[in-house]
Parts: C-alpha cells; sequence; structure tokens
C-alpha cells in the first residue's frame, strides 16, 4: 500500500511540474500569444476550415447521382435536342502548330446537347446550359525563352521584355483551347468514329483557337481566331498527309451500353489529324506588336503537313430524355 501511495505521489508530482513548465513556456498562457502563436492559431483555424468544406463537398457529392457529373449541364429541355454529350481528354492528347506543342496534362472536357438531325449518325452540338461547352484549362506552352525571336520585337516591346526579364517576370507560358464560334459548329459522326473512317467522312470537327497567356503576353494573343479559326477534323482512321508529317492511325475505343441502350460509353478512342494548317498569332504584347517576333520563334503561320493533334480519352453519349427523367424525376437509368 505504501509503494501506490508513494507512486501515486510521485505522478502527483510530475503532472504539477509538467503543469508549471507549460505556464511558464506557453506564451497563451504566459501573458498573451506572441506573431508566431498567432500565426500558428491562423493556421489551424485556415485548416479547420478546409477540412469542413472538403467534408461538405464529399458530402454533397456522395448524395449527388455519379451521372450528374457527366450530363448535368445537358440542355434536356432546349428545342430539337435529343441527346447529351460529354467527352474527356487523358494525358495522352496533346496539340501542335509549328513549333507550339501543348499536352493536356489536365483533362479538356466537351459538354452539352446534341441536336435531333434527319441523318442519325451526325449530330451538331446545343451548348451546354451553363455556357461552358468547352471548360477552360490552362495547359504548360513552350516558354518565351523558347518561343521568341527577341530581335525581331519592335523597340518599345523590346525595352519592356528586358525589363519584365530584369524584374524577374516569368517566362513561362500557358495556352488554353477556346471554342472559335457556336458549338453549333461542332459535328460528331458517331457511325464514322465506329467504322474508323478516313478525313472524307471526320468523326469528330472542331474549329478552336489556342490562348497564349503571361503578364508580358497580355491577355488578348492567340493562335487562330472566331474570324480566321484552326479547324482540325478528327478522325479514328488513318490520316493522308502532306509531307513532312506520315499517315497516323486513330482508333474508335472500347463501347459499353446502359439503360438498354439510353447511354453509350467509349473508352480508349484516340482521334487524330495531322493535316490541318494553322494561321499565325495576334495580339500578343501590350501594344499588340509582339506578334512577329513569337511567329519568328514558333514558326507560325505552319501549313498543311506540319502540325498534329491527337485527342484521347473517353466519351459518354445519351438520350436526353432519360438524362431528364433520371434527374428530374429520380429514375436511376444508369446503373
Amino acid at each position: 500500500m505504501r509503494h501506490v501511495r508513494m507512486l501515486g505521489l510521485c505522478l502527483a508530482a510530475v503532472f504539477a511540474m509538467t503543469a508549471t513548465v507549460l505556464v511558464v513556456a506557453s506564451p497563451a498562457l504566459a501573458g498573451g500569444c506572441n506573431e508566431e502563436c498567432k500565426a500558428q492559431k491562423k493556421q489551424e483555424k485556415e485548416e479547420a476550415k478546409r477540412q469542413k468544406e472538403n467534408e461538405k463537398r464529399d458530402a454533397k457529392e456522395e448524395k449527388t447521382h455519379p451521372w450528374q457529373k457527366f450530363f448535368g449541364v445537358c440542355p434536356t429541355t432546349r428545342r430539337h435536342v435529343n441527346g447529351c454529350i460529354y467527352g474527356a481528354t487523358t494525358s495522352e492528347s496533346y496539340f501542335q502548330a509549328g513549333k507550339v506543342t501543348v499536352h493536356y496534362t489536365k483533362p479538356v472536357v466537351l459538354q452539352g446537347g446534341l441536336f435531333r438531325e434527319e441523318e442519325p449518325f451526325i449530330k451538331h452540338l446545343a451548348p451546354a446550359s451553363n455556357g461552358v461547352t468547352i471548360v477552360p484549362v490552362a495547359e504548360p506552352a513552350p516558354s518565351l525563352t523558347e518561343s521568341i525571336d527577341v530581335e525581331a520585337l519592335p523597340e518599345k516591346e523590346k525595352q519592356r521584355y528586358e525589363e519584365y526579364l530584369a524584374d524577374g517576370g516569368s517566362t513561362t507560358v500557358t495556352a488554353t483551347i477556346e471554342l472559335a464560334g457556336p458549338a453549333e459548329e461542332i459535328v460528331v459522326n458517331s457511325k464514322a468514329t465506329l467504322e474508323e473512317t478516313g478525313e472524307s467522312e471526320p468523326a469528330f470537327t472542331f474549329p478552336v483557337m489556342i490562348h497564349l497567356s503571361n503578364k508580358f503576353l497580355g491577355k488578348n494573343c492567340y493562335n487562330g481566331s472566331t474570324a480566321e479559326p484552326i479547324v482540325v477534323s478528327f478522325i479514328s482512321g488513318e490520316t493522308n498527309p502532306e509531307p513532312p508529317n506520315v499517315p497516323i492511325h486513330g482508333q474508335y475505343g472500347t463501347l459499353t451500353t446502359h439503360g438498354e441502350g439510353a447511354v453509350a460509353e467509349v473508352y480508349g478512342a484516340r482521334l487524330v489529324n495531322n493535316t490541318y494548317a494553322a494561321p499565325g498569332l495576334q495580339g500578343c504584347g501590350i501594344y499588340n506588336n509582339a506578334d512577329a517576333a513569337l511567329d519568328a520563334g514558333l514558326e507560325l503561320p505552319s501549313p498543311s503537313g506540319h502540325n498534329t493533334s491527337v485527342l484521347t480519352g473517353a466519351f459518354q453519349i445519351a438520350n436526353s430524355e432519360i438524362v431528364e427523367e433520371g434527374f428530374i424525376g429520380g429514375a436511376h437509368y444508369y446503373g
């Protein structure tokens, strides 16, 4: 019993000493919280807030139908729309024009509806209900040091460029794929995709422009425009390009269906084109006259036979009435 009492006294002494040390050592308890303490408290508060937001988001996603991700912005109530589409690229996808090569390290997403057509296999896109048919993603592009002929810059831009670098301005450039026209100009041909046809019957026609951006280039530096888009007609078959390009081949991928054919999914698709031409840049630099210096460095404009684009990924197509019933009426056609 005496040993137990002694152990209890020892533990009590330890706790008392620990409490004394904490009181002496803790800035919060010893007369206020210093700057380091305040920074730590702020960090802990922000972390708790982030965790709470993540928990809310996760809970919301659990309640959301899994197919809402694909068809949530399909304009199901728009007149003459009878289909929905969602496609996302994988990291093997890229766009190349002259010396501009953009690897899609982040998925480029196409979403919206499909108009009812007389030809059942050929569909024009209806814009997404939220107005974002192509989800903008800034992808890494060639840096300024790789892509600009400094000596070709006008004096004002050259001076600004030198000052920009001297001030530690980044030479990193991003490229964002944007739709160069109405969504209705995008055409999807499911029959051509399935049969892996050639250029006479493209599987997917897509007018685009490439937005190049950093602080030196400004906000309006583009390859292609709505007036002069880069029109890429992707095929799943074999290309027939001008030299020096050589033929390349796409592939249809693997098809699965759900809900007795109401929803079709294609995985492992590879659509290609290396026969298109690319225009020069425009609107680059604060004074909008850095175009020639960039074109010289990037070898733009670039004629047919010098450019290649490859889209790999997956896409889903669904009947719009089924989508509307599934989301609004609560039916589950997609499991």
